[in-house]
């Protein structure tokens, strides 16, 4: 089985409104989790795990894994970083089902807030992004 992230990225360039945003997504680098290589493609996204957890009863029983994830939608223009955002909010947010070779509970969107700390872009890079934050909820 793969693991959720590898999941995420599947059912990302599997939108057909996130392909036409791109020459190629499934180019290398495009959509990529969490690293760069020396000189990325643009547009491009971004996406790191933030941070997971699967509550336990006394009993050491879980069931549900709540999993949270930074996307970072990358470009020099910014209409396009804004409708890269649009895109993946679209593609995600209240999504439940199949995500790859898993089911989802529920997927759940929001804009980051301003005083967001970008992971993959400098503030000196010239590039245009759009933060959002996914709590994806699924069977352990």
């Amino acid at each position: 089985m793969a693991s959720i992230g590898e999941n995420l990225r599947t059912f990302l360039v599997g939108s057909t409104a996130i392909q036409d945003l791109f020459d190629d997504v499934e180019a290398p680098n495009v959509v990529a989790q969490t690293a760069w290589p020396e000189d990325p493609p643009m547009p491009r996204i971004w996406y790191g795990r933030a941070g997971q957890e699967e509550p336990r009863d006394l009993d050491g029983c879980g069931g549900l894994v709540f999993s949270l994830w930074d996307i970072e939608c990358q470009s020099v223009d910014l209409d396009e970083v804004l409708a890269i955002a649009d895109a993946v909010k679209a593609r995600l947010d209240a999504h439940s089902g199949a995500m790859g070779d898993q089911v989802t509970q529920g997927v759940f969107v929001t804009d980051h807030d301003d005083d967001y700390v970008w992971k993959s872009v400098g503030a000196d890079d010239g590039i245009n992004a759009s933060a959002l934050q996914v709590q994806i909820i699924f069977n352990s």
